[in-house]
Formats: C-alpha cells, sequence, structure tokens
C-alpha cells in the first residue's frame, strides 16, 4: 500500500475533532426547544437553557481535547508518512498542489478556530446574557463571565506562571487574542455590552501577565518572544481609535 492511504485515513480521523469542537461549544449559552402546545404536556415549556453543569463540562471539554498544549501531540513517525499520492489527471491537479508535506499546524488552528467563532460568536454570548433571566431562582448559572475566566485560563496557563509555550498554543493564543481585540473594538449593537466589557478586562489581565511573564528566566528564547507580540498587540488595541456612538 502507498502512504496515500495512511494519508486518507488521517484525514477522515480528523472530522471527529472538528465535529466535537463544534458541538462542544454550541452547549455554552445553549436552549433546549421543543414544540409542546399548551395542554400537549404538563410542566414543559418551549424552551429551557442548559443547565450550568453541562455547560462547564462542555468548556472543560474544548480545553482537555481541543485547546491543551498536548490535544495534538502526534508522534513524529506518523506526520512524516503523511505523503499524497502525485498522480498526473486531467485537471492537472498534480501541479496545482501547493504543498506536499502536511500542514499540521494550519489543521489544528482551523479546528480550535472552529471552536472559538462559536463560543465568541455574538448569538452565543447573547444567549449567555439572556439565559441568566431564564435559570430558575436559586438555579446555578453559567454566565457570560463564567466562559470568558474558563476560556482564558485554559488557553492561557502558560502565562500565569510562565512556562514555555509550544508551536500550537503559541498560534492559539494569538488566535484567541484577535477575537478578544475583535469584540473590543467593535462598536456594533451586534454584541452585548457586557461581551465588550468582558473583552477589555481579558486584555487588562493578560497585559498584566504578559509584562511580568517576558521578565521571566525560566523561558526560552521564542516563548519570550511571543509574549512580547502579545504584548504588542494588546497595547496596539488599547491605543487604537474606539468611538462610543451617541444614543
Amino acid at each position: 500500500e502507498s502512504f496515500q492511504e495512511v494519508l486518507k485515513a488521517f484525514n477522515t480521523g480528523w472530522r471527529a475533532y472538528y465535529e466535537s469542537a463544534g458541538w462542544a461549544a454550541r452547549y455554552v449559552g445553549g436552549i433546549y426547544h421543543n414544540r409542546y402546545h399548551v395542554g400537549d404536556t404538563t410542566g414543559i415549556l418551549p424552551f429551557r437553557p442548559v443547565p450550568a453543569k453541562k455547560q462547564r463540562q462542555a468548556v472543560a471539554f474544548l480545553n482537555k481535547n481541543i485547546f491543551a498544549a498536548d490535544a495534538f501531540d502526534l508522534p513524529d513517525d506518523l506526520l512524516n508518512k503523511l505523503q499524497p499520492q502525485r498522480l498526473p489527471d486531467f485537471s492537472g491537479s498534480l501541479f496545482s498542489m501547493s504543498q506536499i508535506d502536511y500542514p499540521i499546524h494550519r489543521q489544528v488552528l482551523a479546528i480550535q478556530n472552529n471552536a472559538l467563532g462559536k463560543l465568541y460568536n455574538p448569538y452565543t454570548l447573547g444567549r449567555l446574557l439572556n439565559n441568566e433571566e431564564r435559570f430558575a431562582p436559586g438555579e446555578p448559572r453559567y454566565t457570560m463571565y463564567d466562559m470568558f475566566t474558563d476560556i482564558r485560563r485554559g488557553i492561557w496557563s502558560e502565562i500565569v506562571q510562565p512556562n514555555n509555550v509550544n508551536s500550537f498554543r503559541r498560534q492559539l493564543q494569538l488566535q484567541h487574542l484577535r477575537w478578544i481585540v475583535a469584540i473590543y473594538l467593535n462598536n456594533s449593537s451586534a454584541y452585548p455590552y457586557d461581551a465588550r466589557t468582558l473583552a477589555a478586562n481579558d486584555l487588562d489581565i493578560l497585559e498584566t501577565a504578559a509584562k511580568k511573564a517576558i521578565k521571566a528566566t525560566t523561558i526560552n528564547n521564542i516563548t519570550k518572544a511571543h509574549f512580547k507580540e502579545v504584548l504588542r498587540q494588546i497595547e496596539a488595541a488599547k491605543g487604537a481609535k474606539k468611538t462610543y456612538s451617541r444614543m
């Protein structure tokens, strides 16, 4: 068998990661919906927020299996087997292939960004806000503050007690920062006010941590350069002209 068979099996395996990242994120700010009519059953309403416990479990799943530093720790002998079979065809695809070595970092980031895109989607953030009013009195809530905090802590753990950041996490952290900056600078009504407030809070926390981290003697050169870039981007975002619309 050619190594093309290994590559085909490997590509098929990514589907589970991509779908898991997307579906787990949908639990955050999620709502169960049924189409019962009045009188069909007793005590069942059309909408019910996903319990806080399940939302926390979903975020924990993402932090462990999608965002963690070792989530995509694949053996080198597997990556070096992922060779496409370049056979001529009528479409000329043999000559249009951009690269023959597997773009592992690009593939991983696409999966991670799929989850981030759902978590920080304006509709998700809006539901997190609205769902606070949908829980019964005394029922545990999973709030927008909880989500911002859990995701930030999961993705940026190396910056607190400065440790080396591997290549997968460096690109993930910068991508997460892009989402936070985009929300912070956004002035449309699409994002809830609390989302912009919490994005600013994340930037403050990461800025303080980055300033301390770049002085650490426990990190390697690329990690130090990475934290410097994080600090530059945060300072640029805060220095951008942020306008506030009138009522």
